[in-house]
């Protein structure tokens, strides 16, 4: 038996493939206007081997995988457009489609209904985007007033009143934040040193002043800088129009859903998944028992079954054999473009040999030692395929969304009424759990039916490894805040940030999560912990509460702020639209392969992951709540980044990333509890921020200066520069003190603004005083409303769970009367996975009894056989083989197909899942069946 991991086949464009260079991708036009030339293709230089069937790979050919295969397209319908009944402007391709004539969506006339094509999760995040950006636009306007006080003389009597918008972009962006430049000394006789130890200390709020005597007395910097009553008003009136906007937003959140999920359809709105099949019921293997069963007890028509076998142990098995193999092709001359695993031990004599320092220093395995692996694999497989094992899962889809929900209104009750269904609708005695499943492409079939114990035992070990990333990265930042270059802690902190996702990939990749979203939503909330840990928490730990008005690059907190703002919307967007990895690897590595497959790996990108980009948004919105009342500019700011993230993420979903599954809206609805705490620490961070005006540290004592301290005094800094000369101490000179303004760092209970604001009238000026309370019990009801919700959100699912049903009919599951087989362009639950190394997904079932347009893929080179592991046993391929040549037979000699096929299967053990679709008009399943024996014969 011949595995090929490469069909080189006709060479002819499949139908549906167009050679209109309108059709192209910029890069491709490129680099078919390049690829004349060697310095560029090398692969010119090869000549075909006729003798050896050699033939070098074709540059064009990739640019075609990496346009329909790894680019989202969607069908050609009119000259101008495509078209849907869902609502939107375009319907979206299988991946692959060579039957039907596609185009790349377009990257300015997609609309954001479309969108939803690439999962309901998708158009939430973008609209998401589009809302925040008007939020903290509206925002940012009624912060005008502010930003205008901040640049006059009624807060810094140094400023000059006027804004200056010829003076620089960021001296006006500063100018017209809460830095304070007017400071002066004052005498303090009861400060000292120890006063300002406190981590994080800082040295440059006291001074030793000496006078013409030798005597000394402490002198104090104090902020001249103070918040009146208009801007008290106008960060109350923001505060309630966010709290106003967040709620309204999330309250709506299900309306929207619906409108997505109805703009597309999808088998998700087709099916239902049972949990808990009778693992010891002969019956439940057999797809026609679940169809006949479904169509007598509820007069429904099902579409099709998937009967998913609790297999892991095997699959793995199997992948990680297939992952060696690869690693074996990879060390193959560049002319061998196939490997016979049945002759492996001759195979392994031709690949190169690998240097003795990377076996040594790299621990990179030889041919031999993947050879003997491979070897104690193929025992282990042969063992676990001897054993049958049990269904874990079964999917059925129906003909109609209507026919769906008739199920699930009978199959789902509460809990506490599962004794309340009906006998007729229990399975032989078994009262099934049934629930709406995930995408097709978002079941990770390798994982479905990992038992919870492990799933927890997982989650808890990725948990302490991001923790200790977390604490790493501050460490970090902290050693960069302290070095000779302080304002280098802006670029470590955006570097983390874009590093982040990739560390967090890592950890979660020994995770088991039975959805993409389940994946999703774990990395959602560790990549989330890191970036607000990295952008905001570390720096507000280690800036001295001094520092906070200060104003100084690598030390003033606003201008740190500024420059993550600049960070965020100029070097995080060029990085993403230049994709400089992704076009190195098109452009220089993939010309440079010498096979066919190898330079199709190079075109393969980055997947969007919608759960990462959620954490983006997240970040920035936190960021900018957590500073607003200091930097009121950052809601402009925000607002731009927002913009800018919508149209750059929706540039690369279209032309940068690989397509990845369907991310159903639990990612969005699991944004709703990072908004909500941004929203309590946007009034948490406000209120405290108007209490701790002016972040000085000092305290007037209301006395006079005693006489003894009259006269010229001079100070001079640890580095013996003059921190101030001839300051003159005279009668009119009050007597101060230091006081510790901040109350981030004072525990207070109960937590009221009562208990947190006693002493602090020590420093608050009349507008402080007249809205404190105000401002503390706006706080302190916003918070506690956000707690409510988390708290009802992610513990009352609980028990709401006990006495009602988590399914409702509307649901956005409108049904528009469609039947599932009139939809080509969606697929059902076919097991399969990906990996790196292959172009295209391995198939985990038998797919002869299926239609196939019930996968979302397909490989116009090659026949699905070649992707397929159940071939990887020899004795399966054996059987399977002897299997369609009866169906051969049987289909020229009679109607006894069926007959056939369940009496061989019957000998088989069962040790794949099972997958079978159901139409009324069989002949276009028997057409694609005569196809793959057509093949299988040839």
């Amino acid at each position: 038996m011949k595995f090929r991991f490469f069909s080189s086949g006709e060479e002819t464009k499949p139908r549906g493939y167009s050679s209109d260079t309108d059709y192209w991708t910029r890069g491709r036009k490129i680099a078919s206007s390049l690829s004349s030339k060697a310095w560029y293709n090398p692969s010119l230089k090869i000549e075909s081997d006729e003798e050896k069937t050699y033939k070098p790979p074709s540059l064009d050919k990739s640019w075609e995988f990496f346009e329909h295969h790894i680019l989202p397209r969607c069908l050609v319908e009119s000259p101008d457009t495509a078209g849907t009944s869902g609502g939107g402007l375009f319907k979206r391709a299988d991946i692959g489609e060579h039957e039907k004539q596609t185009m790349l969506y377009p990257v300015w006339g997609t609309p954001l209904l479309d969108l939803a094509d690439f999962g309901v999760g998708a158009g939430c995040y973008f609209n998401t985007l589009l809302f925040l950006a008007l939020v903290t636009f509206i925002a940012g306007c009624l912060q005008l007033p502010n930003m205008v006080f901040f640049a006059s003389k009624n807060y810094d009597t140094l400023q000059t009143g006027k804004i200056d918008f010829l003076s620089g972009f960021k001296a006006l962006a500063l100018d017209i934040s809460a830095i304070c430049d007017s400071v002066t000394w004052e005498p303090c006789p009861t400060c000292v040193e120890s006063d300002w130890n406190t981590f994080p200390s800082t040295d440059d709020r006291l001074a030793k002043g000496l006078n013409e005597n030798g005597d000394t007395l402490f002198f104090i910097k104090k902020n001249n800088c103070e918040v009146n009553d208009n801007y008290a008003m106008v960060n109350l009136l923001t505060l309630l129009f966010i709290v106003g906007a967040i709620f309204f937003w999330i309250g709506t959140q299900r309306k929207r859903i619906k409108l997505f999920d109805g703009a597309e359809h999808s088998s998700v709105d087709y099916s239902i998944e049972i949990t808990n099949p009778p693992s010891n019921d002969a019956s439940s293997y057999d797809p026609e028992t679940w169809k006949k069963w479904f169509e007598n007890r509820f007069e429904v028509e099902v579409a099709g079954v998937t009967v998913a076998l609790d297999n892991e142990e095997l699959i793995n098995l199997l992948v990680e054999r297939r992952k060696l193999l690869r690693k074996l092709q990879d060390m193959m001359p560049h002319d061998e473009d196939k490997i016979d695993i049945d002759h492996l031990e001759e195979d392994i004599q031709k690949c190169t040999p690998v240097p003795r320092w990377k076996q040594i220093l790299l621990r990179a395995s030889t041919a031999e030692s993947i050879y003997f692996s491979i070897l104690r694999l193929d025992a282990e497989i042969d063992e676990l395929s001897k054993v049958e094992y049990k269904p874990a899962s079964i999917f059925v889809t129906f003909q109609t969304i209507a026919q769906r929900n008739k199920i699930l209104d009978l199959l789902v009750v509460p809990i506490t009424k599962i004794g309340t269904i009906a006998e007729e609708h229990t399975y032989n005695g078994t009262v099934f759990k049934v629930k709406k499943p995930s995408e097709p492409s978002a079941v990770r079939w390798l994982q479905l039916n990992t038992p919870g114990c492990i799933r927890a035992l997982k989650l808890v070990l990725t948990a302490l490894l991001s923790f200790f990333f977390i604490v790493g990265g501050g460490l970090l930042v902290i050693w960069v805040r302290g070095s000779d270059q302080p304002e280098f802690a802006s670029f470590t902190i955006t570097t983390l940030n874009i590093c982040t996702p990739m560390i967090v990939r890592a950890f979660c990749s020994w995770e088991s999560h039975a959805s993409e979203s389940s994946a999703s939503a774990s990395k959602y909330v560790k990549i989330t912990a890191l970036r607000w840990t990295n952008t905001v928490i570390i720096t507000t730990f280690i800036t001295p509460f001094t520092f906070s008005l200060q104003r100084g690059e690598g030390e003033g907190l606003i201008d740190f702020v500024y420059t993550m703002f600049w960070f965020d919307l100029v070097m995080t967007p060029a990085l993403q639209i230049t994709d400089i990895w992704g076009n190195l690897c098109r452009h220089w590595f993939a010309p440079r392969q010498k096979t066919q497959e190898r330079m199709n790996l190079q075109f393969k990108s980055g997947i969007a992951d919608i759960g990462e980009r959620y954490t983006n948004l997240t970040r920035i919105l936190f960021f900018t709540f957590f500073y607003s009342s200091l930097y009121p500019l950052g809601f402009f700011f925000a607002s731009i980044i927002f913009v800018s993230n919508y149209w750059f993420d929706k540039f690369s979903i279209l032309r940068t990333w690989q397509q990845g599954p369907k991310v159903g809206a639990s990612v969005a609805r699991m944004s709703n509890i990072f908004l909500l705490l941004c929203l309590a620490v946007y009034a948490v961070m406000g209120t405290y921020n108007f209490w701790m005006y002016p972040f000085d540290n000092v305290c007037e004592n209301g006395n006079v200066i005693d006489k003894e301290f009259y006269g010229s005094w001079t100070a001079m800094d640890n580095n013996g520069g003059a921190l101030f000369q001839n300051l003159v101490v005279a009668e009119d000179n009050e007597e101060h003190s230091f006081c510790s303004q901040n109350l981030l760092m004072r525990f207070a209970f109960p937590w009221l603004p009562g208990s947190i604001l006693e002493g602090s009238e020590k420093w608050m000026n009349d507008s402080q005083m007249k809205f404190d309370m105000v401002y503390g019990w706006v706080m302190i009801a916003v918070v506690a409303v956000v707690g409510v919700l988390i708290f009802a959100w992610l513990f009352g699912r609980i028990v709401y769970a006990l006495f009602y049903r988590d399914y409702k009919s509307d649901d956005g599951d409108e049904d528009l009367g469609e039947r599932f087989e009139d939809i080509p362009e969606i697929g059902g639950y076919v097991p399969q996975v990906i990996i790196n190394g292959y172009v295209y997904p391995l198939l985990l079932c038998d797919i002869d009894n299926i239609d196939e347009e019930y996968l979302e893929w397909c490989d116009p080179y090659s026949n699905y056989d070649e992707h397929n592991i159940i071939f990887d046993i020899p004795r399966i391929a054996e059987a399977k083989r002897k299997l369609r040549i009866v169906h051969a037979d049987s289909m020229v000699s009679s109607n006894t197909v069926e007959g056939h096929q369940n009496q061989e299967e019957e000998e088989m053990p069962r040790i794949f899942s099972i997958v079978k679709t159901f139409e009324k008009d069989s002949k276009e399943q028997q057409g694609f069946l005569k196809r793959v024996l057509t093949r299988d014969r040839e």
